[in-house]
């Protein structure tokens, strides 16, 4: 879980007075605490996400050659949703990983804590607006991101990078500022140049293009901007696909910005019965009969840990479901209907 941030959270503001476009106060009454990997309510997204958590909720169109909006890469994809509180959902609850606090409706810190969960496995379990995602998740995660100030020299944005954008330099607006992640980036070598990001609540396209000059971001109603980035080795592989008791199944772990060959291992928690990570980094086995039962809720969080040539390292926080087996209702239905049928002639099986 994440450690408090570095940055004292204000209040939590009640009402619906953070309606107006723009705004990403994202966090309201209710749960503040993640105590594990459970599912949310019905019809919220999961990992990845479809833009279906209620009646009328859609993917946003796009722009700029991102059509429709959403932001890919190294095989993830996450689609950025509307409509935006405002739009008669605002009473709407919106998860954006399983066991998240939730937001009103689909707002930007929902989009990008659900890129950071979907491609890096974390979690915050402090409410966060969105001039804030960067210092906290910056804050929780030390060993795997760190924060970048806008107009450092050499330093623009990256694809996968997170913006934080606030109207006040403390990053602690009454608004609550705004998030985005970028998509793409082209900024020359003198700091001058373009940066596309997708989001929730800013546009009705879902999707903007920022102009950079001399290393500085510009998004227009914000004065101050700062971006969260990874810090060398990362792990880039999104949740691992379900596992179904039984079948046979095979999963790779990738990482990225480190000095290969890679070599893996689970740090904490259990992996399923029949599965094992091996040093290559793939999940493999077959999952045995009653994990799905497994607390909590057939989910299985553990932590796995990549080390590169040079010595560094780099964990993960994943969380791999096992799946019922429909093969196994059938057989005990079998076995009853053949005992039932022996049971009267009483010969002994």
């Amino acid at each position: 879980m994440v450690r408090p941030a570095v940055r004292n959270r204000r209040l939590l503001r009640s009402g619906l007075a953070v309606l107006a476009l723009a705004l990403c106060s994202a966090r309201w009454p209710g749960r503040v605490t993640v105590t594990a990997l459970v599912s949310p309510a019905p019809g919220s997204p999961l990992a990845g996400g479809q833009c279906a958590a209620f009646p009328g909720a859609h993917q946003l169109p796009g722009a700029g050659g991102v059509v429709p909006a959403a932001w890919s890469g190294g095989g993830l994809l996450v689609p950025a949703c509307g409509p935006v509180p405002g739009d008669g959902t605002a009473a709407a609850r919106v998860y954006p990983y399983p066991d998240a606090l939730w937001t009103a409706g689909y707002q930007c810190v929902e989009f990008s804590e659900r890129y950071l969960y979907d491609r890096f496995g974390v979690m915050m379990n402090i409410p966060t607006d969105g001039d804030q995602v960067a210092a906290h998740y910056g804050a929780g995660y030390p060993g795997l991101f760190m924060v970048i100030r806008n107009g450092t020299p050499h330093r623009a944005p990256a694809a996968g990078d997170v913006l934080s954008l606030s109207a006040a330099p403390g990053f602690d607006s009454a608004s609550g500022g705004h998030t985005a992640v970028v998509q793409s980036s082209s900024v020359s070598a003198a700091g001058n140049g373009t940066v596309t990001v997708v989001e929730e609540n800013a546009n009705a396209a879902g999707v903007a293009v920022l102009q950079v000059s001399d290393w500085t971001v510009r998004f227009p109603g914000f004065g101050f901007v700062e971006w969260l980035t990874t810090a060398g080795l990362t792990v880039t592989s999104p949740h691992p696909p379900q596992a179904v008791p039984g079948k046979r199944y095979s999963f790779a772990l990738t990482a990225t910005d480190g000095r290969p060959p890679y070599r893996w291992r689970v740090t904490s928690g259990t992996l399923p019965a029949g599965l094992a990570l091996s040093a290559a980094g793939v999940l493999s086995g077959a999952a045995r009969a009653g994990a799905a039962a497994a607390p909590p809720a057939g989910r299985w969080p553990v932590t796995v840990a990549v080390t590169d040539t040079r010595g560094a390292t780099a964990t993960a926080a994943l969380s791999l479901s096992v799946a019922e087996s429909p093969a196994a209702g059938v057989n005990r239905n079998l076995k009853y209907a053949e005992w039932s049928w022996r049971y009267p002639n009483d010969d002994g099986w």
